[in-house]
């Protein structure tokens, strides 16, 4: 499973569309998509349903995360000069070794290789974090919408975006696998706890969620604490400090009443554009303020920067939409 036979086999089909076709489907793994998306499906489909996807897109990301920082493990591009990487969204500034892949299907990493990039500054490969939300989320999203026209598209999406990630030379069979096997367990998790039929009738029936420490509340708190605490790596600041400032948003709207889907095309399209709009303002205001108190490159900073301007996404441009009526709010008592 730590061979490079595969991807050496595969990428003799080298042909220039094939590349873009999968580096395309790739694309469709990468945090700057899920971003757009799922603002896309809380401020244009469903606010309850887009708040779900995005904790579980949170609570994969974090975990997946954590397991890649306790294995340490490499890529294959990394352990073998005859593996390609075609994929521009990963790091390529690491030493390559000539051949340090195992030579049998069931056999680990030489001790060598693992040893050669242990404590090294590297994009660890093992579980694969395409992979892990790539079930997570799509599954997910067939179950939420229960539509049949969408099991056409994520069905096929839960085999190409791991397919893709061998071909291109960025992952192994065992990280796809580990990959789908965390994916999996946190599907299944979010299925037993909210998407399942009757918990989500219950939710999604439930106009106001008043605050409590129960288990929605930690769903929403523990997994960014956890993140800021434990990863080190400035860059996955976003995966802890975004859900963290929704999350917070999300309940004090609930306190008074969650949005409910209404509205023409055009107001759901300008509640989208209005909340990506508002985000990029945040982030630029405070990189402005944090560039002249020379505070950019702390930690603390960018976990605060990225739960300001998420939680001005879930409250500010939702009272904005209240305020221009391109949203309503339902009265009744919940939970």
């Amino acid at each position: 499973m730590f061979q490079t036979t595969l991807q050496v086999w595969l990428q003799q089909f080298d042909n220039e569309w094939l590349i873009r076709f999968f580096q395309l489907i790739t694309a469709l793994g990468y945090p700057q998509f899920f971003f757009l998306f799922l603002l896309a499906v809380v401020f244009g489909i469903s606010f309850r349903k887009g708040f779900i996807l995005l904790l579980l897109i949170m609570w994969t990301t974090v975990v997946t995360i954590l397991l890649k920082e306790a294995f340490e493990l490499p890529r294959p591009y990394m352990v073998s000069e005859q593996v390609q990487l075609w994929d521009g969204g990963v790091d390529t500034d690491v030493a390559i070794l000539k051949d340090g892949s195992a030579t049998h299907f069931f056999e680990l990493l030489p001790k060598q290789t693992t040893d050669y990039f242990k404590n090294k500054t590297i994009p660890n490969g093992f579980p694969s974090g395409h992979t892990s939300i790539a079930i997570a989320f799509w599954g997910a999203l067939g179950l939420l919408f229960r539509k049949k026209w969408l099991n056409f598209i994520v069905i096929p999406l839960i085999f190409l975006i791991p397919f893709s990630r061998v071909y291109l030379g960025v992952h192994f069979v065992a990280d796809i696998l580990g990959g789908y096997l965390i994916g999996g367990i946190m599907l299944w998790s979010f299925y037993k706890l909210v998407i399942n039929p009757s918990s989500l009738k219950i939710y999604m029936q439930t106009h106001r969620h008043k605050f409590a420490f129960d288990i929605k509340t930690f769903l929403i708190l523990i997994p960014p604490i956890i993140g800021f605490l434990l990863l080190e790596d400035s860059k996955y600041l976003i995966a802890a400090g975004v859900p963290l400032g929704f999350g917070l948003g999300f309940l004090i709207i609930a306190e008074k009443g969650l949005p409910i889907e209404t509205g023409s095309l055009f107001h759901r399209m300008s509640k989208v554009l209005s909340a990506v709009a508002i985000f990029v303002l945040t982030i630029l205001i405070l990189d402005i303020i944090a560039k002249a108190i020379n505070i950019s490159d702390n930690r603390l900073y960018i976990f605060v920067k990225y739960i300001l301007a998420a939680f001005n996404i879930a409250a500010l441009a939702t009272l904005l939409h209240f305020r221009l009526q391109w949203s309503k709010r339902e009265k009744h008592e919940g939970l």
